[in-house]
């Protein structure tokens, strides 16, 4: 499912619909994503005949136990790695 947006006139609510994934680390490794618009989208739904761009992010934070099994798993796999800066790179 993608990103949907719709612009509800009536009600003057802008509706976002983001497909709900397997939690994942977040680039800072303070969190874990369940939902992401992965950058400015865009749909249907325009405003005074602009289109609108929505940027979504949904995530609870790491301390959440619920998670404590998906990190584990992917744990030593890289997939729940940030890359490292230049800062961080042995001479």
């Amino acid at each position: 499912m993608a990103v949907s947006i719709r612009f509800n006139k009536k009600q003057d609510k802008l509706i976002v619909t983001l497909p709900v994934s397997n939690p994942r680390l977040s680039a800072s490794g303070k969190t874990m994503v369940i939902a992401s618009s992965r950058g400015a989208r865009t749909d249907t739904a325009n405003y005074q005949g602009y289109p609108i761009f929505v940027v979504a992010n949904a995530w609870v934070y790491r301390s959440a136990a619920i998670f404590d099994e998906e990190e584990k798993k992917n744990r030593g796999n890289g997939k729940n790695r940030r890359p490292a800066s230049n800062d961080e790179t042995p001479d």
